[in-house]
């Protein structure tokens, strides 16, 4: 059983993604993948996949058997190696216990969950641990990303790349966010093709100071306080539109 953590956008779900692909791939694997958001979102995804796999899983039924019995029907139907993925468990509740123990039961079983939670696993599995992404792997988002480069009327230097990725301190979701924002600017219409980091991070600036200003700031921490920057500043940019 293994946990990946780490902050949102950090790419734990599409590392995990790739790799079950690439399982899958090998003819030799069965892969299941799960969205574990909510208790109530981990229940109706392993109801639904039991019923596609023709297991017998009626409502009224379903109240009288435990979740992890059902798991264990698909599972064996399964008939060989299986890895599931249990994807954004992001709060700590039963039935993500249950069904890991369910998987645990037998040999040829893994489990992977993504979370943001350090402690998802309560030390009973292996944690991967991602890292915040270093000033040189946060150009590189920028610099990998082809759209980026081909609305550029403007040439970002490596000053402004690496202004503004200590703004939003190598925050991937905010990075990302903040690459999709300047391409819209770029693409709005041909007088604003220049727009460049320097402009955003103006723009970004004025979001920054008005949420100093307020009483909830106090709450959030540094990642929170980047990531709602960057999403207000495009919330805004919308109802302009």
């Amino acid at each position: 059983m293994v946990a990946i953590t780490g902050q949102g956008g950090m790419g734990k779900s599409e590392m995990v993604r790739k790799f079950s692909n690439d399982v899958y791939k090998t003819g030799e694997v069965h892969c299941l993948w799960l969205k574990g958001s909510s208790a109530k979102t981990l229940t109706s995804e392993v109801y639904d996949l039991a019923n596609k796999l023709k297991e017998t899983v009626h409502t009224s039924e379903s109240k009288h058997r435990k979740l992890r019995e059902i798991m264990e029907d698909i599972l064996l139907k399964m008939n060989g190696r299986v890895l599931v993925i249990i994807d954004n468990v992001d709060e700590l509740y039963t039935i993500v216990e249950e069904l890991i123990f369910q998987c645990k039961q037998r040999d040829g079983r893994l489990v992977i969950i993504t979370s943001r939670l350090g402690n998802v696993l309560c030390g009973a599995g292996e944690l991967i641990k991602l890292k915040q992404l270093s000033i040189k792997d946060a150009k590189c988002v920028f610099l990998k990303s082809p759209t980026f480069k081909d609305t550029s009327g403007h040439v970002d230097t490596d000053e402004d790349l690496t202004q503004i990725c200590n703004k939003l301190a190598c925050f991937p979701l905010a990075l990302q966010q903040s690459i999709a924002y300047i391409i819209q600017q770029r693409r709005v219409s041909f007088q604003r093709a220049a727009y460049g980091i320097q402009h955003y991070l103006k723009e970004y600036e004025i979001i920054a100071r008005e949420l100093l200003a307020r009483p909830m700031s106090r709450l959030f921490n540094e990642y929170e306080k980047t990531a709602y920057n960057t999403w207000i500043l495009s919330a805004n940019k919308i109802k302009q539109w």
